[in-house]
């Protein structure tokens, strides 16, 4: 097609598909004024605290139930989140613990940080730079000083807890 006052022949607009998840009335209206294509223009609010200004509720974010594990084969192995133990940083990869074995990921996009962005934070807290332990799996807590804290795993692991998230984890086991 071409543009009248150039001469030149335009690009058709491609086709993007985007699902977005709105809690309130105005966004809904703004979004779909900008289908229309009606000028807008979009401000979120932020406070200090991190809370969105606006008066609707936050819809609860989705976690992942299940984490994907290569396996020798071409074969993907899916675990359920509530059997791993704990994940360890390891190089450049990641090890995920299970009860009575761990399985090595070797996948660049599978990083200790997004880990623990897709992990339930009520059920899994990063308690060093290297570790992220499952809540439901610690056994105790022991102070050896206060810059030596461990978090205790079944079969006696134990492991180093930051002195910057030991009152994060504490306060993530009495549940809040």
């Amino acid at each position: 097609m071409a543009d009248p006052t150039t001469g030149r022949t335009q690009e058709r607009p491609r086709r993007m598909q985007v699902r977005i998840v709105a809690g309130s009335l105005e966004l809904e209206a703004a979004l779909r004024q900008l289908i229309v294509g009606v000028p807008l223009e979009v401000a979120v609010d932020w406070s200090s605290d991190g809370e969105s200004g606006a008066e609707s509720p936050i819809q609860p974010q989705r976690y992942a139930r299940r984490l994907p594990v290569p396996m020798p084969g071409h074969r993907i192995r899916y675990l359920k989140v509530e059997t791993i133990v704990w994940i360890e940083a390891e190089s450049q990869y990641v090890r995920l613990h299970v009860k009575d074995r761990s399985f090595l990921v070797r996948e660049p996009t599978m990083t200790l940080r997004l880990l623990e962005s897709r992990l339930d934070p009520e059920q899994f807290v990063r308690v060093n730079r290297s570790h992220i332990v499952n809540l439901e799996w610690i056994v105790a807590l022991r102070t050896e000083a206060p810059a030596k804290r461990y978090v205790l795993l079944p079969g006696g692991r134990e492991l180093p807890v930051s002195p910057s998230r030991w009152e994060r984890l504490q306060a993530a086991l009495a549940g809040g």
